[in-house]
C-alpha cells in the first residue's frame, strides 16, 4: 500500500516539473541538535502545515526543516513558496509553542525561495540553515529582534544584497555569508553591544564576495570586535580587505 501511495506522490511531482526530495513528504530533512523531549515524534505546525520542529530545552520551538510541498484541500501539490515567513508560533495538538532557532540545515537548497521573514523571538540560526538557496537575495529582522547568532555557513551560496543584521547580533559564524556573487551584496550592522558583551566574527564568515561588498559596522568602536584593533589581521582573517570595513563609531 505505501508503495503505491508514493508512485501515486511521484506522479503528480513529475506533472509540475521539478525534482522533490522525497524524505520531505513524510519526515523533517535533519535534526535541530537540540535536545527533544520526545524525539521519536515528528511535529508538523498545524497552522500552517509548512514548519517540522522540535521542542528544545527552554520549551520552545526549533524549526528542523520546511515542509517542501504538501497537498492542498484538493489533493493537488503546492510547490515551494518564494517568501517564507518563519512565524511567531507553531502548534502541535492544539499546544502552541514560541519559535526562537532554526535548526541546522532547515531551509538548505531552496532554490526557488527569494525572500525570508525572521520572527521577533529567533535567536539563532543554525549551520547552513539557508546554504545553497541560490535566489534568496532578502533576509528581513524586524527591529526588535532578539537575534544573537548565526552559525557556520548559514547563508553560504545565497544571492543575498543589502541586508541590515539585528543589533543585538555578537556571533556571525565562520563562512556565514561566504561565496556570495552579487554585486549588490552588503551588510550593515547596527549594534548596541558594548566593552562586557563583543562581536564575535568567525575566520572567513564573509569569505569569496565580490570586490564591491562592504561590511558597515555602526555604533561600535574596533575594539568591541574581537580583533579588530588589528585591521589588516582583522580583514584577513574574516575574508576581506582593509577597504571593505567600515566602522561607523558612537
Amino acid at each position: 500500500m505505501l508503495a503505491i501511495i508514493r508512485r501515486v506522490i511521484m506522479k503528480k511531482i513529475h506533472k509540475l516539473g521539478f525534482t522533490l526530495l522525497p524524505v520531505a513528504l513524510t519526515v523533517p530533512l535533519v535534526s535541530a541538535g537540540c535536545k527533544d523531549k520526545n524525539k521519536s515524534e515528528i511535529r508538523l505546525d498545524e497552522n500552517t502545515k509548512l514548519f517540522y520542529f522540535d521542542i528544545n530545552s527552554n520549551n520552545r520551538a526549533t524549526i528542523t526543516a520546511y515542509n517542501r510541498a504538501f497537498f492542498d484541500d484538493s489533493n493537488n501539490i503546492v510547490a515551494q513558496s518564494k517568501v517564507i515567513k518563519i512565524p511567531e508560533k507553531v502548534k502541535f495538538k492544539n499546544t502552541e509553542y514560541i519559535v526562537d532557532s532554526i535548526g541546522s540545515e532547515s531551509f538548505i537548497n531552496l532554490t526557488n525561495l527569494e525572500k525570508v521573514e525572521f520572527s521577533k523571538n529567533i535567536k539563532f540560526i543554525g549551520d547552513r540553515a539557508f546554504a545553497g538557496s541560490s535566489k534568496l537575495t532578502t533576509i528581513k529582522f524586524s527591529n526588535d529582534s532578539e537575534l544573537e547568532a548565526i552559525n557556520i555557513s548559514a547563508f553560504a551560496n545565497t544571492n543575498l544584497e543589502k541586508i541590515t543584521l539585528p543589533n543585538k547580533l555578537s556571533f556571525i559564524a565562520s563562512y556565514a555569508f561566504a561565496n556570495i556573487q552579487n554585486d549588490k551584496f552588503s551588510v550593515i550592522l547596527n549594534s548596541n553591544l558594548d566593552n562586557n558583551n563583543k562581536l564575535n566574527i568567525g575566520q572567513y564568515a564573509f569569505a569569496n564576495l565580490k570586490e564591491s561588498f562592504k561590511l558597515e559596522i555602526k555604533n561600535l568602536k574596533e575594539s568591541t570586535v574581537i580583533g579588530a584593533d588589528k585591521k589588516s589581521e582583522f580583514a584577513i582573517f574574516i575574508g576581506l580587505k582593509d577597504n571593505q570595513i567600515i566602522f561607523e563609531k558612537k
